[in-house]
């Protein structure tokens, strides 16, 4: 009972930020299903006019802290072009994936289920102390959004340069 009043108060506080510095936020869920080992749930959109957003969710999985996490699908050319790549060119562009996210302290996994990328970051609630802290990995999780769609773009114009 103590673990899920203090699941519930850190989520509320959080989300309380995000709405005070004017992020949009959807889907804002108490979990109630026994079943579920989700708890907490809300969609973050940084930029109301576009349809990315990463989650903010609190989970049995975690006893201490919320998962910021997104969801970046590829698009149907990005996986055709990306199909039609040689296996050490595939290799490079997820390596270059990583080479820009990790240094923002986001964890990025290609997954093939969904067809695209997942990024997540672990905030304890013991750092929930440090609003600056939040924001920072707020903020390094919107860049690491931008990021993965630059190269995705970056990608994309090479093989289909303007013009031809």
């Amino acid at each position: 009972m103590e673990d899920e009043k203090t699941n519930e108060v850190n989520f509320n506080k959080v989300t309380q930020w995000l709405e005070e510095y004017h992020f949009s936020l959807q889907n804002v869920q108490k979990i109630s299903d026994s079943k579920s080992d989700l708890k907490f749930y809300c969609e973050v959109r940084p930029y109301p006019s576009r349809f990315d957003f990463f989650k903010i969710i609190i989970s049995d999985k975690f006893k201490d802290a919320i998962l910021l996490q997104s969801n970046i699908q590829f698009d149907e050319m990005f996986t055709k072009s990306l199909d039609m790549t040689r296996w050490r060119e595939r290799q490079q562009i997820f390596i270059n994936f990583r080479k820009v996210i990790y240094p923002l302290g986001i964890n990025l996994e290609s997954n093939k289920q969904i067809g695209g990328i997942i990024l997540h970051k672990t905030v304890f609630y013991a750092s929930l102390n440090n609003k600056q802290y939040f924001f920072d990995s707020i903020y390094n999780m919107i860049n690491a959004m931008q990021l993965v769609n630059a190269i995705f773009d970056e990608f994309r114009n090479s093989l289909f340069p303007e013009g031809e």
